[in-house]
C-alpha cells in the first residue's frame, strides 16, 4: 500500500501531463480509507501541498475537494493538518474564489474538529468578515459566523469558550464600526457598503440594552437616506457627522 502511495504522490506532484496528474489526486484520495494512519497523513501532506502550490487552478481545487472528502472520513487525523490550511486559504488564498471556498470549508469542518481548532476557525472568520478586502468575502465570512452561531445555539456547543466568541464578537462589531468611520472619506457607495455591513451585523448579533434598539432604527434610517440620496456629489459634512456618530455607539455598543 506504500509504494501505491509513493506511485500516485510522484505522479500528482511531477508528472508532465495534467489528465495523469489529476487522475493520481483522485487515487490519492480513493486510497485514503484503506490505509493506517501514517499512510493517511502522508496522502493529506501531498493533497495539501497540490492545494497550496500547483500551477494549473483546476488542480488546486481538486485537491482542495479531496481533502475535504477524506476529512469527513477520519476527522481525528485529517482536522490538525487541514483545519489551519483552510484558515490560511480563506484568509490568504491566491483568488477570491479559492478564499470563498475555504470560508465555506471552514463552516463545514467545524463541527468535527477540537476545541481549539473551533476557536481558530472563529478568529479566522472574524478577522476575514471586519478586515478582508472584497465585500463577499466579508458577507459570506460573517454568514459563516451566523451559522457556528446558530448551530451551537442549538446544541449547546462549545459552552465552556462562550467567553472566546464574546471576545470575537465584540472584536468584529469594534472592526466594522471602525471601517465606517473610516469610509466617511471615501465614496458615498463605499459608505453605504459598510454601512449595510454593519446594519447585518446588528440584526445577526442583537444586544440585550435597552440602547440597541434606537441604534439598529437609526442605522438602518440611514442607510434608506443614502438609498435615495444622490451619489455624485460625495457626502456632506453634516451626514459625515451623523456617519460617524453611528460609528461610535456600534463601537460603544460591542465593547460592553
Amino acid at each position: 500500500m506504500q509504494q501505491a502511495i509513493d506511485r500516485h504522490r510522484e505522479t500528482a506532484l511531477e508528472s508532465p501531463y495534467s489528465q495523469d496528474r489529476r487522475d493520481a489526486i483522485t487515487s490519492l484520495s480513493d486510497l485514503f480509507s484503506s490505509v493506517p494512519d501514517d499512510g493517511k497523513r502522508r496522502i493529506i501532506e501531498t493533497l495539501r501541498t497540490i492545494a497550496a502550490e500547483a500551477s494549473v487552478r483546476d488542480e488546486r481545487q481538486l485537491a482542495v475537494e479531496q481533502l475535504e472528502t477524506v476529512f469527513h472520513q477520519d476527522p481525528d487525523v485529517v482536522g490538525p493538518i487541514v483545519g489551519p490550511f483552510f484558515c490560511d486559504v480563506a484568509a490568504d488564498g491566491k483568488t477570491s474564489d479559492a478564499r470563498l471556498t475555504a470560508i465555506d470549508l471552514l463552516r463545514d469542518i467545524y463541527t468535527d474538529v477540537d476545541d481549539s481548532q473551533q476557536a481558530e476557525v472563529e478568529s479566522t472568520l472574524s478577522e476575514i468578515a471586519g478586515n478582508a478586502t472584497y465585500e463577499d468575502e466579508r458577507r459570506r465570512a460573517r454568514q459563516r459566523l451566523s451559522d457556528i452561531t446558530a448551530e451551537n445555539n442549538r446544541t449547546g456547543g462549545t459552552t465552556g469558550r462562550g467567553e472566546d466568541r464574546s471576545r470575537q464578537l465584540s472584536y468584529l462589531g469594534i472592526s466594522l464600526s471602525e471601517h465606517l468611520a473610516n469610509s466617511v472619506d471615501k465614496s458615498t457607495e463605499a459608505c453605504e457598503r459598510r454601512l449595510r455591513e454593519v446594519s447585518d451585523f446588528l440584526s445577526e448579533n442583537p444586544v440585550s440594552d435597552s440602547a440597541f434598539d434606537d441604534l439598529q432604527n437609526d442605522v438602518d434610517r440611514l442607510l434608506d437616506q443614502l438609498d435615495v440620496a444622490p451619489t455624485d456629489g460625495g457626502l456632506d459634512e453634516e451626514r459625515k457627522e451623523q456617519i460617524r456618530s453611528l460609528a461610535v455607539r456600534v463601537k460603544h455598543m460591542y465593547q460592553r
